[in-house]
């Protein structure tokens, strides 16, 4: 069966608290599959770090995550 929604997002997501997914299964009808990736940010990209604004150069100058597109 196909979900109705797809929600994914980092565990280390500073712009969307990663707790939101929860909030998402409750809230949308239907079968919802949400995926909460370790360590990966709100870029999209994987970083092993504390979660921080300040690492948004760096992340930026990287490229995305692969596993990001394959899932």
């Amino acid at each position: 069966m196909t979900p109705t929604a797809l929600a994914i997002t980092g565990g280390k997501d500073v712009q969307v608290d990663p707790a939101d997914l929860d909030r998402i299964r409750e809230l949308v009808p239907g079968d919802v599959e949400t995926h909460r990736i370790p360590d990966l940010t709100h870029l999209l990209r994987l970083d092993p770090g504390r979660p921080s604004l300040r690492s948004y150069p760096r992340n930026c100058a990287s490229p995305s995550t692969p596993a990001c597109s394959r899932r």
